[in-house]
């Protein structure tokens, strides 16, 4: 059940939300999303979306966790380390792939020409 303006946790929606509000990172998202498709061979177990979901739900939780702005080690900034990884566990990363895939889709005229 989604809750947050169509996705399923508030940190997923603020991901999602600075992704939108920043013009080139949404393009290179969106251009991923459009690769990650075009390449996505569906197989016996697996359709084309899934495949597609599956892997851009990967890159961006790896590109999330990449921009860990914070040092790993002891002391105070520990717990905001942990507050932070809380916070990653949080995205349903799943669900933000599907949105971008279904923009993909949905837009694609209009994102070809912005790209």
């Amino acid at each position: 059940m989604s809750n947050y303006n169509g996705y399923k946790t508030y940190n997923t929606w603020v991901v999602a939300s600075v992704i939108d509000a920043m013009p080139e990172l949404l393009r290179t998202w969106i251009k991923r999303a459009n690769e990650i498709y075009d390449e996505a061979n569906p197989d016996q177990f697996h359709s084309k979306q899934r495949i597609a979901k599956l892997k851009l739900a990967s890159e961006l939780r790896n590109w999330l966790k990449a921009m860990n702005p914070l040092p790993e080690g002891e002391g105070a900034s520990e717990v905001f380390s942990e507050l932070l990884e809380a916070s990653l566990k949080d995205i349903d990363y799943d669900n933000l792939a599907d949105i971008f895939l279904a923009r993909y889709v949905e837009q694609y005229d209009y994102i070809q020409n912005i790209i």
